[in-house]
Formats: C-alpha cells, sequence, structure tokens
C-alpha cells in the first residue's frame, strides 16, 4: 500500500479491501489510478534502457533493489537513511506469497503477471491505467521479512545479474 500512495501519482490516493478466511489465508487487492509501473520506473535511468513494455516493467519490478526513484538516493547502501530498502517491496511480497502457498497478481498498463510458488505467468490484458497488486498469503505461515532483505542483499553482493531473462532466482 505504502508503494502506492508514494509513487503513483494518483490523484485519489489507492483502495485497498482484504478478507481473511478461516482456512489460513487472506486475500487482498490493492489498486490505484496513477502513472502505472512501466511509466515510474523510467524515472530511474539506470533501468529505463530495460523497461520497453508493460510486461518487461512488472517483470523489473519484481526484482529486489529496482525502483523508479532509487537513482534520487544519497547512498542506497545504507539503512539508516530510511530510504536504502526502496525497490523491495514487490520482490518481499512475491516472496512472501510464495513461501505462505499463495500468488500474487500485479496489473499494470497492458499487462498482468501471475507469480506463485513455481513459475511467473505473463498474462496480456485490455488495459489498467494505474497499478492493481491482488494476493493471497497464508497467514500462519509467514516468513520473517527481515530474512528475505538478508537474502536478497547476499543475492545483490554475489551479483546476480538482474537482467536476465528467465525467472529472477527468488521466485
Amino acid at each position: 500500500m505504502d508503494n502506492a500512495l508514494q509513487h503513483s501519482r494518483s490523484p485519489i490516493g489507492c483502495i485497498v479491501q482484504t478478507q481473511s478466511y478461516r482456512n489460513n489465508f487472506v486475500d487482498g487487492v490493492i489498486l490505484d489510478c496513477g502513472i502505472g509501473i512501466r511509466q515510474h520506473l523510467r524515472g530511474n535511468t539506470k533501468i529505463s534502457a530495460d523497461v520497453t513494455s508493460d510486461e518487461s516493467a512488472l517483470l523489473k519490478a519484481i526484482e529486489p533493489h529496482i525502483s523508479g526513484t532509487h537513482n534520487r538516493k544519497k547512498d542506497p547502501e545504507r539503512r539508516e537513511d530510511g530510504y536504502s530498502n526502496a525497490g523491495l517491496g514487490l520482490s518481499i511480497c512475491c516472496e512472501i506469497m510464495k513461501r505462505t502457498g499463495g500468488f500474487l497478481q500485479l496489473i499494470s498498463g497492458q499487462s498482468c503477471i501471475i507469480v506463485d510458488q513455481k513459475v511467473i505467468q505473463p498474462i496480456p490484458i485490455a488495459g489498467w491505467p494505474g497499478t492493481v497488486v491482488v494476493f493471497r498469503m497464508n497467514y500462519q505461515k509467514l516468513a520473517c521479512i527481515a530474512d528475505i532483505i538478508v537474502e536478497f542483499d547476499i543475492q545483490k553482493a554475489k551479483g546476480h545479474n538482474s537482467s536476465e531473462k528467465s525467472n529472477p532466482s527468488f521466485i
């Protein structure tokens, strides 16, 4: 939800809906009518060349440490400044959904991707002007977010190439 409020530039903010079920699952949706993920990622000059379509923007957006505002930071490695977690929101959400047996559906522009425990499935759609995130997770199996961030930092330190065209190693 924080991403929608910070990055969408939506005049209405965002809409959030969740539903909990007795089988330990929570379903939710977060949507905005803002600029969309592709337009937002174009603001990062380090990755703008990789964002050639709505689908490529969605796939890029779920990689750790990817943000449309990432190049504005003074020191992206320092956690004390409050900004070094930029680019972790969607990747952490994907990892949580994967680890809890759920899924994440990300819609923006004319593309949609569905991320589950095994695969990332792109689906072309008619279009949405902003961004929609639909998710399901088992709240009894929630992973520790701090542990996921550490894992992403280790992957980054090992120099995993985020420009590979296959599914990211964290999915």
